[in-house]
């Protein structure tokens, strides 16, 4: 239960930082994986747009994408 706690205070703590950052939808995905802590900064991103968070990030949709270093 607590290490749970810990990890979405982490998650949300970097969702934060890239917020400030200016990377929204960096910010988006973290908030989101930080469950009811990121409910907030969550209806902060998305204030005053017609689409639900949901609908941008869906795990299905999520790709990392890994570039060469060659």
């Amino acid at each position: 239960m607590f290490a749970h706690k810990l990890i979405e205070a982490a998650f949300l703590d970097y969702a934060r930082l890239l917020r400030s950052l200016g990377l929204r939808e960096g910010a988006a995905l973290w908030a989101s994986r930080a469950g009811t802590a990121g409910e907030q900064l969550m209806e902060e991103l998305f204030q005053g747009e017609g689409g639900s968070p949901e609908t941008i990030f869906g795990k299905e949709q999520v790709e990392f994408v890994q570039e060469s270093t060659e």
